[in-house]
């Protein structure tokens, strides 16, 4: 479960950075996707065990819904709130 939050921290960092480069929002989301899963495997790899996203597939579906989620809920509430434009 731990693994899925952190996750899920590391995809809404990666969201922002994206935006902020104003790129599309499909391709923010796959970045932030991209944060989420890769630190994961280093710190899997690091720790001498085999990377969970070769293991389990939930681990990188999570990350993409919830970077869908984030990024509907960052333009349904506008994005200059959170300090993102």
């Amino acid at each position: 479960m731990f693994l899925c939050c952190g996750s899920g921290i590391f995809t809404v960092m990666g969201i922002p950075v994206g935006l902020n480069a104003e790129i599309d929002i499909g391709i923010a989301i796959a970045l932030g996707t991209i944060t989420g899963w890769l630190g994961g495997v280093v710190r899997d790899a690091l720790s001498g065990s085999t990377p969970l996203i070769f293991r389990r597939e939930i681990y990188a579906t999570s990350s993409i819904i919830g970077g869908l989620l984030y990024a509907g809920l960052l333009f349904q509430f506008g994005k200059s709130q959170y300090g993102y434009d």
